[in-house]
């Protein structure tokens, strides 16, 4: 569990860190005030409602043992997917 929490921190948590630093710089170059930054950044915490939701359902319901594997299993993945989207030239 506790390497499925630092894999969590490191993968996730940590880009969201370094956003503050960011939106002032890209909310000068897109041209938005305050509010549309706020959605645009809020926007991941939204979708994650549903995501957590139903990965407490299947935690519930498959136990703990389970829970890390799929989770270390399932991290590295997002992470491949969401580089190779950033990747796609089209």
């Amino acid at each position: 569990m506790t390497i499925l929490a630092f894999t969590h921190a490191i993968v996730v948590a940590l880009p969201m860190i370094s956003m503050p630093a960011l939106l002032d710089e890209n909310a000068h170059n897109l041209g938005l005030n305050l509010v549309q930054i706020g959605w645009i950044w809020g926007f991941g915490f939204l979708t994650s409602i549903v995501t957590v939701l139903i990965g407490g359902a299947l935690s519930d319901r498959f136990g703990t043992k389970i829970k890390p594997m799929v989770g270390c299993f399932l991290l590295p993945i997002n992470g491949v997917t969401t580089h190779l989207s950033r990747d796609c030239d089209t």
